[in-house]
């Protein structure tokens, strides 16, 4: 009984940190768009050249903060990683700083492009306009993301 209702507690955990492609285009379509964030590492952005249309880099370096603004919007976070990993954890850390309209994009990039979903080219001077997110020790209820974001 205690491994079904553990299991059960982390369906419904998933459910609410991940978010679909159909979803994510559902979203994107409607009149608040989300704040999409491509935490792909830098070298596989060099050899995939496009992303999801108007995604943002994020880069885990950077240590300029991030416009509040971008924080009152839905985010969903892609990666190319195993089991959507690298957006897992940036979700679990905005969680963490009490940003809870955030979502892991269930499939990360390939699985956008396998539902047939449009994938635009990466601009010229992408590496070079990056986002960055870090965990900040704070006190409880307060939170510091610090990101730069491509225009």
């Amino acid at each position: 009984m205690y491994r079904w209702l553990r299991r059960l507690q982390f369906r419904r955990w998933l459910a609410h940190t991940r978010i679909t492609p159909d979803q994510l285009d559902a979203m994107m379509k409607s009149n608040e768009p989300p704040l999409i964030l491509d935490a792909r590492p830098s070298t596989v952005r060099e050899k995939e050249s496009h992303r999801i249309a108007g995604a943002r880099p994020l880069d885990l370096e950077s240590p300029d903060p991030i416009h509040p603004e971008y924080l009152k919007r839905p985010i969903v976070v892609y990666c190319v990683c195993p089991n959507e990993a690298t957006a897992k954890r940036i979700v679990r850390q905005l969680r963490r700083k009490n940003i809870h309209h955030v979502r892991a994009l269930k499939g990360g990039l390939d699985a956008w492009e396998k539902r047939g979903y449009p994938v635009e080219p990466l601009p010229a001077d992408f590496n070079m306009a990056m986002a960055h997110m870090l965990e900040d020790k704070g006190n409880e209820g307060e939170y510091t993301v610090r990101a730069r974001l491509a225009e």
